[in-house]
């Protein structure tokens, strides 16, 4: 699936995404409330609305969620090195037992860890 068709179907109400492969720009897009399950992403998602949203036993390596609404979203056991989350909003952001180089980062490192 290319970024475009993931657009499409979000718009057309699919919110639960598994084993995508994605790489490109989502900048200032709305996904809120979407699900990304098993999924390989490399995209930007700076300025996103991706309250509600969950990141689940995937990877977001290299990702940019910087200035992203990431309110009450949730990240679990998803790799997250060179991951960028500086000016997101992160109230009620749940970071549970998250991969960045052979460590495993709980919710108490994730201000460690976006620093």
């Amino acid at each position: 699936m290319k970024l475009p068709e993931l657009l499409l179907r979000y718009q057309n109400g699919q919110r639960h995404f598994t084993d995508l492969d994605l790489q490109g720009s989502l900048k200032g897009q709305d996904l809120s409330g979407a699900i990304f399950e098993k999924c390989f992403l490399l995209v930007d998602f700076s300025h996103c609305n991706l309250s509600n949203a969950q990141f689940l036993n995937g990877n977001v390596k290299y990702s940019d969620f910087r200035y992203a609404n990431l309110t009450n979203s949730i990240f679990r056991r998803v790799a997250v090195e060179g991951t960028q989350f500086q000016g997101a909003q992160t109230e009620g952001l749940v970071f549970d037992e998250n991969y960045c180089y052979s460590a495993t980062l709980y919710q108490e490192d994730f201000k460690l860890f976006i620093v």
